[in-house]
């Protein structure tokens, strides 16, 4: 199998643009993008899990307190990532 991977500039200019499928409260489900900037560090603030090793879509695992993710309020424990900086990620290794 092939190993998928996103590279992202560790730089303050570069965004990570995520496409979220996400379940509203009442069950509601809704895609929408997401546009994120790192911080001084080059992280982005949020944790994922998934993919291919474990037979799951890639989620949300965590988003970090007073990141650039928890400030942003665009993403949620537990969306899934339908694609990263326009490339569709399927059942992505990481």
């Amino acid at each position: 199998s092939t190993k998928n991977t996103t590279k992202l500039e560790n730089s303050s200019d570069c965004y990570v643009f995520l496409k979220i499928l996400s379940q509203l409260s009442g069950g509601t489900v809704m895609f929408f993008n997401s546009e994120i900037r790192p911080d001084d560090h080059g992280g982005y603030g949020f944790g994922i899990r998934g993919g291919k090793d474990f037979d799951l879509p890639l989620y949300i695992l965590r988003i970090m307190t007073n990141s650039q993710a928890d400030n942003s309020c665009l993403i949620n424990v537990g969306d899934v990532i339908e694609a990263i900086n326009g490339n569709k990620i399927g059942n992505w290794q990481i």
